[in-house]
Formats: C-alpha cells, sequence, structure tokens
C-alpha cells in the first residue's frame, strides 16, 4: 500500500504479527515467493486482507471456508444491498470469485464510473476472474463491488476470494499520443449494450459507456480521499434512491443501473427553481439509454417546500464546504422540526470539517450552534465532532460546558432522529463526562451518564486519554476521574445485572478465578464505601445501587465454575457478615463445587450447616451428596443418604405433591445409576421394579440407564426385557435410546439388529446420523466417570467403521470426546498424562479422516500443551496459536487461554512479548482478557 493510504488501513495483517512469536525463539530463514503473491507487477490481496473495506460488516460477510479458493478461505454475504471496495495504487485491479448456481449479480464502481452487471452464476462451482480492467493511470484508485437486489427473498450468494493489483506501464494500442480509455471486463448475462458510437452487439463481456459520466466523487467535491468516504457514498445510492424496480433492478436494456447514471454539475443554484417539474421529466425518460443531466434532489412526501428549501440550501452549502453556511442550514431544519431529513452521507460530509473546527475555534457566536450540530451528530453514529467539543472544554478546565454537551446530547437521542447501528469514530462521551464529574468531585455524574451506555474502557485508552488531555491535571484530579470511572461502570453493571451475569459466566466458562476474585473484591470494597448497600437497608443517596441475593448467587456459582470452593466458602462468610442468610439453592451451588472435587467430608460438614441454620436439606441438596459418595464408592452412606431421600416421597394429598415428583425421580435416577456404576445390578433392578409398583414411576432415562448397563454386558434376554418393559409402559423411545441399542449391536455384531433399528427410527422420524450419536457420546461421558470412556470409544470405533456417510464422525463427534477427557483431567479424575495422550490420539484421527481443526479444537490443544510441563509443550502451544492467527479463527477467548497458560506457567517474558503483539491488534480487550492483561503487564 501507498503511503497515502497507511493512515487509513494498518499496514501489517494480525498473520504478519503474529510472525514474531516464533521469531521470539529462533529466526528461520524464509522460502518460497511472498505471501502476498506479489510479483514486481501484481500484487494479489486475500479476501482478509484489512485493506478491503465490507459493508454493512462481519454480521453479514461471513469468513467461509472454501478449498479451490485462495488461501482456503472467501468473504460472502446473501444480504440485499453490500458492498466491498478497495483503495490501491497501481494501473489495474481484477477480481477473482467462486462462479457456482447460487451466484448472484454485481457492479462495479472505479472511481466513480460504473461498469456491469458481471455476474457470479455458474452449472460447476470453481473459482475464476469474473472482473478486470488495466491501463489506468499509475495512482491511486478506488474501486467498489455492490450486490444489489430488491427482493426480500433474494439468497443469490457473493463473494471476494482476491484481488489482484495491476502495476506495469500501460502500452497504448494506438501507438501515438493519444490514451485508449481503458475497458472492463467480466462474466455477465448476454444483454444488449449500447454503447456511444458503437452498434448495439451481443456480449458476454460488458463494458462502461465511453462517454463516462463525471466521477461520484463530485458530490462531495474534493474532499473524497479515501475508501471510507466511497462506502458512504455508494450507501447513499443504494438507500437513497426511490426504489422502482425499472431502475434500481439490472434491466436488461442499459448495463448502468439508473441510480449510478446521473451527471452532476459542478454549480448546483440554478437547477433549484424548476426541481418538482424537471423530476418528473426524468422519471418518464428512464427507459433511454443515455442518462438524465439532472442533478440529485431530496423530495419528501408529503412535499413541504419550506423543508425542501433548507435542505437544498444546506446542500449548495455542504458542496461549498462553508461550514458557516452548513450550520445556519442545520439550524433552519431544527428550527423547522426536520433533522429527520438531514440524511448519514450528509452527517459524513460534515463531520470531519465539524470536528477540526470544534477542536480549535474559540467561543464565537458560531461555536454554539455547532456544538448542537455535534450533538445531533453523535446521535446519527458520528462521535468526532462531539469528541472534539468536550476535548476543547476540557483544555480549557471548563466542566461545566461539557456536561452542558451531554445534556444537550441527550436531549437529542430522547427524540429519537437518529439511532444509528454502531458508531463511525472511537466513543469517548463518558470519559469527558466522568473527568468533567471528577473536576467537580461529584460521582453521582458519573454513575448517571454510565446508566445510559454499555461503554467500557481498557487501561490502555484510559492512560492514552490521561495522557493526551489531562498532563496538566493535578495527580488527586486523576487519581479521582480512574477511580470514578471503575465505580461508575461497575455500579452500571451491578444495577443492569444482565451484563454482571455475562461477565460471570465468562470468567466461569474460561475458569479465570483470578478474574473472578478481582471482580468479587470489587464488589465488597464498593460497600465497605457505601457505594453499594446490601438489600433490606434503605439507601442514603440516588447513585447507591443495591446489592440483592442473585448477586450473592451468581458469585457462588462463578466460583464453583471456576472450581474454586474456597471462593466460594469465602463469599458464604461475606454474605453472613452482611446479616445475609444464604438460601438452599446457594448452599447446593456450593455441594456441587465440593461435588466435583470429591471433597466428601466438606459436604456432610455443609449438611450439618444447613441444618444449624434452621433448614432441613432438600431433595435436591441431597442427591448432590448421594451421586458423590456413589462415585467414591462409599456404598452404605450412600444408601442412608437416599433413604432420607424416600421418606420425602410426598402423599397424594401432599399439596407440594406435583413440584416433588420431578426433583424426587432424578434422585431415583441417580442411585440407579449409582447402583449399576458399583455393579450392583440385582439393587438397581430392584429399586426400579419398586418404582414401577409404587413410584415415582420410570421416565425413558431410568430405562436408558438400565439399557446402557446391559449393552455393555452384552446380555441380550435383560435388554430384550427392558425393551418390552418400554413398550408395555407406553413411552418414547429417545434417541439416546436407540443409540444404545445401535452400539450394541454393533458390539455383537448383529447387522439384522442394526437395520430394524434404522427402521424403527425412521418411522418415529428419528434419522440415524453423526449428530445423533455424537450426542449420545456426549449423555454417556456426562456422568464424569472414567469408565464412560471405553463405551464412548466403542460408539467412535462404530462410526468410523460404517459405510453410511451419515452415520460417519464428523469434528463435532471428536470434539465432544475430547473435551470430556479434558475434563476429567481437569477434575482430577483421569492423570494428565493418559488424558494428554488420548486427546492426540483423537486429534490424529480427525485429522487422518480429512477433517481441519476448527477454533474449538485449537484452543482445547492450546490449553492442553500450556498445561504440559516441559518446552516442547510450549513450543507446540505457540505454534498452535500461530495457526489460529494465520487462519484468522483467533478471538479474545484465545488471547485468553494463551496468556493466563504463559502466566501459569510463569513464562512471563513470553507472556509480556504477547500482550505487546494483542496491542498492535484490534481485538476487544475486556473482561477476563483485560484482567489477565493487566496482571501480565506489571510482572
Amino acid at each position: 500500500m501507498s503511503s497515502s493510504s497507511s493512515s487509513v488501513f494498518p499496514t501489517t495483517s494480525l498473520s504478519q504479527q503474529s510472525s514474531s512469536t516464533a521469531s521470539f525463539f529462533s529466526n528461520p530463514v524464509p522460502t518460497g515467493g511472498p505471501a502476498d503473491g506479489n510479483n514486481g507487477e501484481t500484487r494479489v490481496l486475500d479476501d482478509s486482507d484489512l485493506s478491503i473495506v465490507y459493508w454493512p460488516g462481519p454480521e453479514q460477510w461471513k469468513n467461509e471456508t472454501n478449498v479451490d479458493a485462495y488461501n482456503h478461505t472467501i468473504h460472502q454475504t446473501s444480504c440485499n444491498t453490500c458492498t466491498a471496495a478497495l483503495l490501491f495504487n497501481g494501473t489495474g485491479v481484477s477480481l477473482t470469485s467462486v462462479i457456482s448456481p447460487s451466484g448472484a449479480n454485481f457492479m462495479a464502481v472505479l472511481d466513480g464510473v460504473a461498469a456491469g452487471p458481471f455476474q457470479l452464476y455458474s452449472d460447476v462451482e470453481s473459482t475464476t476472474v469474473v472482473y478486470s480492467i488495466e491501463g489506468l493511470p499509475l495512482a491511486q484508485h478506488n474501486v467498489t463491488f455492490i450486490k444489489r437486489s430488491d427482493d426480500p427473498n433474494d439468497t443469490t450468494l457473493f463473494n471476494i476470494d482476491s484481488l489482484t493489483v495491476v502495476s506495469r506501464a500501460a502500452i497504448s494500442a494506438t501507438g501515438s499520443g493519444s490514451a485508449v480509455p481503458p475497458t472492463p471486463t467480466g462474466r455477465s448475462s448476454t444483454v444488449q449494450q449500447t454503447q456511444p458510437g458503437a452498434t448495439p452487439t451481443n456480449s458476454v463481456v460488458p463494458s462502461a459507456q465511453s462517454s463516462s459520466p463525471a466521477p461520484i466523487g463530485a458530490i462531495v467535491g474534493g474532499t473524497v480521499g479515501g475508501i471510507l468516504v466511497i462506502g458512504v457514498l455508494v450507501a447513499w445510492f443504494i438507500l437513497a434512491t426511490p426504489k422502482k424496480s425499472n431502475e434500481l433492478g439490472f434491466n436488461q436494456t442499459n448495463t448502468i443501473p439508473g441510480f449510478l447514471q446521473v451527471e452532476w454539475p459542478t454549480n448546483l443554484n440554478h437547477e433549484f427553481l424548476r426541481l418538482e417539474n424537471r423530476a418528473k421529466a426524468e422519471a418518464t425518460d428512464r427507459g433511454k439509454s443515455q442518462a438524465s443531466k439532472l442533478p440529485r434532489i431530496r423530495q419528501f412526501s408529503p412535499f413541504n417546500q419550506e423543508v425542501q428549501a433548507a435542505v437544498n440550501a444546506l446542500y449548495v452549502a455542504m458542496n461549498r464546504n462553508e461550514l458557516g453556511e452548513v450550520v445556519q442550514g442545520f439550524m433552519e431544519l431544527k428550527r423547522l422540526n426536520a433533522l429527520d431529513k438531514f440524511m448519514d452521507v450528509d452527517v459524513a460530509k460534515a463531520s470531519s470539517l465539524l470536528a477540526e473546527y470544534l477542536i480549535r475555534a474559540p467561543k464565537d457566536p458560531q461555536r454554539s450552534q455547532a456544538e448542537t450540530m455535534a450533538c445531533f451528530f453523535s446521535t446519527r453514529g458520528y462521535m468526532d465532532p462531539l469528541n472534539s467539543a468536550m476535548a476543547h472544554h476540557l483544555l480549557q478546565n471548563d466542566p461545566d460546558s461539557i456536561l452542558k454537551l451531554w445534556d444537550e446530547h441527550r436531549e437529542f437521542k430522547t427524540t429519537g432522529i437518529g439511532k444509528p447501528a454502531h458508531k463511525i469514530g472511537p466513543d469517548e462521551r463518558l470519559l469527558y463526562v466522568t473527568v468533567a464529574a471528577a473536576m467537580k468531585d461529584d460521582y453521582s455524574i458519573a454513575v448517571a451518564a454510565f446508566q445510559t451506555s454499555d461503554s467500557s474502557f481498557d487501561p490502555w485508552r484510559t492512560s492514552a486519554f490521561i495522557e493526551r488531555y489531562l498532563f496538566q491535571s493535578t495527580p488527586l484530579i486523576r487519581q479521582r476521574f480512574r477511580d470514578f470511572l471503575h465505580d461508575a461502570a461497575l455500579a452500571r453493571d451491578v444495577a443492569h445485572f444482565g451484563p454482571l451475569t455475562d461477565q460471570v459466566k465468562d470468567i466461569g466458562r474460561l475458569a479465570d478465578d483470578s478474574s473472578l476474585s478481582d471482580l468479587y473484591e470489587s464488589i465488597k470494597d464498593c460497600l465497605e464505601r457505601g457505594l453499594f448497600v446490601v438489600s433490606g437497608v434503605v439507601p442514603q443517596h440516588p447513585y447507591v445501587q443495591v446489592v440483592d441475593a442473585r448477586l450473592w448467587s451468581l458469585f457462588i456459582w462463578g466460583a464453583v465454575q471456576c472450581r474454586q470452593v474456597g471462593i466460594a466458602e469465602k463469599i458464604m462468610k461475606d454474605m453472613q457478615r452482611y446479616g445475609i442468610t444464604p438460601t438452599l439453592d446457594m448452599w447446593s451451588i456450593l455441594l456441587k463445587g465440593y461435588a466435583k472435587r470429591g471433597m466428601v467430608e466438606n459436604m456432610m460438614q455443609t449438611i450439618q450447616k444447613i441444618q444449624a441454620q434452621g433448614l432441613e436439606p432438600n431433595i435436591k441438596c441431597l442427591t448432590i451428596v448421594m451421586s458423590a459418595l456413589f462415585d467414591k464408592q462409599m456404598l452404605q452412606p450412600a444408601r442412608e443418604i437416599f433413604a432420607t431421600i424416600q421418606s420425602y416421597s410426598p402423599r397424594p394429598e401432599d399439596p407440594d405433591t406435583e413440584n416433588h415428583i420431578p426433583q424426587l425421580l432424578v434422585a431415583y435416577n441417580v442411585a440407579i445409576n449409582g447402583l449399576l456404576r458399583n455393579r450392583l445390578v440385582t439393587a438397581a433392578q430392584g429399586l426400579v421394579e419398586k418404582m414401577e409398583e409404587e413410584g415415582p414411576h420410570p421416565d425413558i432415562v431410568t430405562y436408558n440407564t438400565l439399557l446402557n448397563r446391559f449393552t455393555q454386558m452384552q446380555n441380550s434376554s435383560e435388554t430384550a426385557a427392558i425393551v418390552r418393559r418400554i413398550a408395555d409402559r407406553g413411552l418414547q423411545p429417545d434417541i439416546y435410546t436407540f443409540t444404545i441399542l445401535y452400539v450394541g449391536a454393533s458390539r455383537t455384531g448383529n447387522e439384522d439388529l442394526k437395520k430394524s433399528l434404522i427402521t424403527r427410527m425412521r418411522a418415529l422420524d428419528l434419522k440415524p446420523n453423526n449428530a445423533m450419536l455424537s450426542a449420545a457420546i456426549s449423555f454417556i461421558l456426562g456422568s464424569g466417570s472414567t469408565d464412560a470412556i471405553p463405551t464412548a470409544m466403542d460408539i467412535l470405533r462404530t462410526m468410523e467403521q460404517e459405510s453410511d456417510k451419515a452415520v460417519q464422525p464428523n469434528e463435532v463427534t471428536y470434539h465432544t470426546i475430547m473435551h470430556a477427557v479434558d475434563e476429567l483431567v481437569v477434575q482430577k479424575n483421569l492423570d494428565s498424562g493418559a488424558g494428554f495422550n488420548l486427546v492426540n490420539e483423537l486429534y490424529q484421527r480427525m485429522i487422518s479422516r480429512g477433517f481441519r481443526s476448527n477454533r474449538v479444537i485449537h484452543h482445547l490443544m492450546l490449553r492442553m500443551n500450556l498445561r504440559r510441563p516441559g518446552g516442547d509443550s510450549l513450543r507446540v502451544a505457540l505454534s498452535i496459536f500461530d495457526q489460529l492467527m494465520k487462519e484468522q479463527l483467533i478471538n479474545g477467548d484465545s488471547w485468553y487461554i494463551l496468556l493466563s497458560g504463559l502466566e501459569a506457567r510463569r513464562e512471563y517474558a513470553v507472556a509480556k512479548h504477547m500482550v505487546d503483539v494483542l496491542r498492535t491488534s484490534s481485538h476487544d480487550v475486556r473482561g477476563s482478557l483485560l484482567t489477565v492483561v493487566d496482571r501480565v503487564s506489571r510482572y
């Protein structure tokens, strides 16, 4: 990329940054050609190159795998209106895409001149060049590819495989000094095309009109300097033009849609008197091949002449880049209550001009109106003008003016005029408001502001803000700003609770006990300082947040998910210190934590604590204890607990009978499973018979538990007897029933039974496939016992030997077993060495069947290698992370797993190096990742 574009796009991709990871340990000599395909005259840009700007973004443009594509990936979309744009230096450019039966039509706009439509349709899927143009002047150019359809049911696909930029001198075809205008070529339907001075012909290669219209850039005058502006203009053309099928569709009489065929005069003043009549005349001439010369106008229904005149005057001022006139035009629209007529493209054009003025302008009469305009722009997603206005007042030590702007911005927000899908530019409003609150020493201002936003700020961004704007402030103001920022954000999360729940869930998923402790201690600190109060205490100030029982349950659950029962115990003690009595649900969460660690003695002590509190342990608590006792083969205590549970069996006259029966049935099923796992088959059968006679009546889970055991024993008579009992009781077999029977038939080689089972499954609309069998494996491994591994491996082996592709294993199957083995290692039920060897074997089996490792499997292998001792495991882990970067599968979890794993290994130098790499990337750093980055940075 040229230096002119370096300020817009990063010059180094994430995969290039990752090379520093490997070089940290060694310096290999590069081999082969350049990674980007650069041969001196051409440069190939992969679809994931950061220079390509996709609109509207990743929610519509998906990164897909395609084995025939360049680097095996494409960016693909099925949306009705999407664009991909590139700013490049060169003499030509070509687009390579995957063509297929579902391929879409698209247009190409090069430096404001449209061409097309081109098409990606083909009977056979393949990769080919679909658009190409050479012979351009050696300069900077903009090319934008547009997929556009008015059909809401359109599901055709447009994709970008790669873009090739050409940089070589043009050869004159005439041999004279006159240049021959370059003509784009590509794939399209056979359409009738007429070019000035040419005879109509049927062609499969459309070309642009030789009498090219004035560039689209004339709309915004000389301010168009980058690809982002071109993207905004393309979006304006697509979204603002009236949607008539004969002018927006890819018609057969002209290859350029009507909305791109307008030639724009540089001076619009004389055009505005007869707009209405001329617009009607234009509509009657849509079918003509020569495009109308009329300027684009904004007309509204019902037609309001005063509003129309204000819009037109504003539009003229914007084309002149006269900020004063633009501000006056804005204020006139505000007076007419017509700010909804202010289009996004107008906001985009005026935004940079307004921001530059507001950061430097003195307090002149126009400034107040310009700041009002900036407040409105922020509600439309353009933050720079408001940021500039607030920055100006901050540097003037004027907190009151900052707060006045915030209030004015909130007033615009309540009108609902602008609700952008995303923000353009960094949103630093809360930082400025929090500084103003710190300068006024009024915490309530910061709390009130944070309650209206979900923004959060990482330490790097906060530190950069302090260095930029608070360098003249006292240390007291800077520290107060940091404290207000932290406390107000935490108060917001506690008040709304949803963000806090999501944060704790992420922490639990990552088993990040350090982040959980930090977050909990922050809440405790706010309680100690009176910023929070527990439920039942009346707040003395409106900004004080009430902490209710949900918060304590959430953190106990998070501690258990992190396998840190010590933290859970501490939270329970703190609750009682604050006068809060733990509920049975809270006690049951703590019991689950003990059960996962096999801490039976602690579980029995907890039962005593529950009773000392004046509560009776419920069925749920006792079932957790009983299951743990069976796991430890402590049969006598387990049976005693079960006897207590049986005494809870409700009588028909009890008012809470319906609520007790489901819990009781779960307890019985757990007891049956425990008896079978301890090889007490007769006792388990006897308990099922008692249930059939006295209740609670067995469900399909009860019989599946028995079936699984008897198929493992290859006891065909008992298996058949259980199947008959299922039928006699009118129960519906589920996928686990059939899977258990199918695996049992595979063990014995009973092909007739397998065929019969498949027939019966299809009759019940249960089709045997790898998803069903993977789910069955997950069900079997859910017991958390190593005894389940042989059964799971048997199912996998059966699937691998199947000729039916629908039954053969896929990535999900392998990952299900690998994840279950990893859990057994984490819970210390399986030796780490044996667990790693089994996971590695599964990984190799998966790869040998032609499957690629996805992000989830990469994460699992990364985590297991980081837990293994030795230098070789570290090299493997870094290699896996490097692969994640190259395949662009990396996300926040990837960084957290790597950095927390390096921290646990005490590889601080490597961890700090990787934090530096993270800082140069575009990843959002928050939550657990933010906590571990902060810790690593302090080593």
